[in-house]
């Protein structure tokens, strides 16, 4: 057993403690099912971030005046900062 610290954007674990103890079958599937309930928590949390930017994409596009086009960062997102084009 770990205890820690967890810093998900450097994406490591500082150990703080460690303790050995048996990890046997009936502990792996509690391991599996916890994993799963994670992951299933994760896709959820994706698909609302999914959904948000897909509903904030649509209200700047409907906002956008016409003749105007918005410009994008090198990340893909959009800066606000509106290009006026002419024909």
């Amino acid at each position: 057993m770990l205890t820690g610290k967890l810093a998900q954007p450097a994406q490591t674990l500082r150990v703080t403690r460690a303790t050995a103890r048996a990890f046997g079958p009936p502990e792996w599937a509690l391991l599996v099912k916890r994993l799963a309930g994670w992951r299933a928590g994760i896709a959820g949390v994706l698909d609302v971030v999914v959904a948000a930017r897909r509903r904030n994409d649509a209200v700047v596009a409907a906002v956008a005046a016409p003749g105007e086009k918005q410009s994008e960062t090198p990340g893909g997102e959009a800066t606000g900062a509106a290009v006026e084009t002419t024909a």
